[in-house]
C-alpha cells in the first residue's frame, strides 16, 4: 500500500523542503512538488502553507507530483 502524504499544512517553504526531502528519503518515493501562490488577508497565514494537492492522509506514488498552496499578502487591487 502507497504511503500517505504528510500534514505540510502552516510549515514555512523552507521546512516544506527540509520535511520532504526527509519524506522522501525514507519513503523512497522521490516526490516532487510545485508552489501556487494564494491572496490570503490574514498575516499569520503569509508565506505558509495553506492546503496540498492531493490533502494530507492522500496516497501518494512514486515521483508524483504535489501542489502546495502557499499564502501571499493580498494586494486588492480594489474594484477599479
Amino acid at each position: 500500500m502507497p504511503p500517505q502524504l504528510i500534514d505540510l499544512t502552516g510549515l514555512s517553504l523552507t521546512d516544506v523542503e527540509m520535511v520532504i526531502t526527509a519524506f522522501n528519503e525514507e519513503s523512497g518515493l522521490a516526490l516532487e512538488f510545485t508552489i501556487e501562490n494564494v491572496p490570503t488577508d490574514q498575516p499569520e497565514a503569509v508565506g505558509r502553507v495553506l492546503n496540498t494537492n492531493p490533502p494530507p492522509g492522500a496516497l501518494v506514488e512514486p515521483g508524483q507530483l504535489i501542489t502546495i498552496f502557499v499564502g501571499v499578502p493580498d494586494l486588492g487591487g480594489g474594484d477599479g
